[in-house]
């Protein structure tokens, strides 16, 4: 367990970093088409920015990014357990998680990232503002607010998208392979390390059941994608299988 518990940390984080580069390109995109939206305006013109436009822009990365996290889970568990699925099945696997993901997640995402990414900027403009910045000065605070969300929030969003796929494609291609147990294993940190996951640390309880975090709050795997948001953001934690209670997958 502790093995295969390492391996796929290490898994973790280096698909989390290539997936933190996705999203910095994306405020990097949302960047350019602000100061685009704002290049030829006078001073007494009213700042725009089009969160439509950076809705669907998330939306698309975000498909882009789980796509791509989808496809190297299911390579890399399959690798690692030694589950030998038909290319028939391994493609069954990926489509219906994409097609969950498009159905039932990608667009509320995409909202929520658009949410907070406007609270955030109309803070920065009445900030300006209060400080009497003329468009060219707003536009600049905005711009630079915009550049510090492509390095610290999409290191959070790439943490949260990558546990989240790892987690509900490893669990849906173990299932197809016949794996009857699964494993909780917490990955916490200084800040991130919750009690209610912890406990859960070396438990295993069958494939098909809930786990139980408290409160009345039950999960079927880390990160599942209908948890409440307090126990997704940041939270690392893995989920390994195995045949039956004593013998590992």
């Amino acid at each position: 367990m502790r093995n295969k518990s390492n391996q796929l940390k290490r898994y973790e984080k280096k698909l989390s970093t290539l997936n933190q580069k996705e999203f910095k390109q994306m405020f990097s995109e949302f960047k350019r088409i602000v100061e685009n939206d704002n290049s030829n305006f006078s001073e007494f013109s009213k700042i725009e920015i089009n969160y439509e436009r950076f809705k669907e822009l998330a939306k698309a990365y975000l498909v882009k990014v789980f796509e791509y996290n989808v496809k190297s889970t299911i390579r890399t568990y399959t690798k690692l357990f030694g589950w030998g699925l038909s290319k028939t099945k391994i493609a069954n696997i990926r489509d219906v998680m994409l097609s969950n993901y498009n159905k039932k997640y990608a667009a509320k995402k995409a909202t929520q990232l658009t949410d907070t990414t406007k609270e955030i900027l109309n803070n920065i403009i009445k900030k300006a503002q209060d400080e009497g910045l003329g468009l060219k000065g707003i536009v600049e605070a905005i711009t630079t607010r915009i550049e510090d969300m492509g390095i610290n929030r999409a290191r959070t969003i790439a943490r949260t998208e990558t546990s989240s796929a790892i987690n509900n494609t490893s669990m849906k291609t173990a299932d197809e392979s016949g794996m009857e147990e699964k494993g909780w294993v917490h990955i916490g940190g200084r800040y991130t390390s919750r009690d209610n996951h912890k406990r859960l640390n070396g438990k295993w309880i069958p494939i098909d059941k809930k786990w139980d975090l408290g409160n009345g709050i039950t999960a079927m795997c880390p990160h599942d994608p209908d948890l409440p948001i307090g126990e997704l953001v940041n939270c690392n934690c893995l989920q390994i299988y195995r045949k039956r209670r004593g013998e590992s997958g």
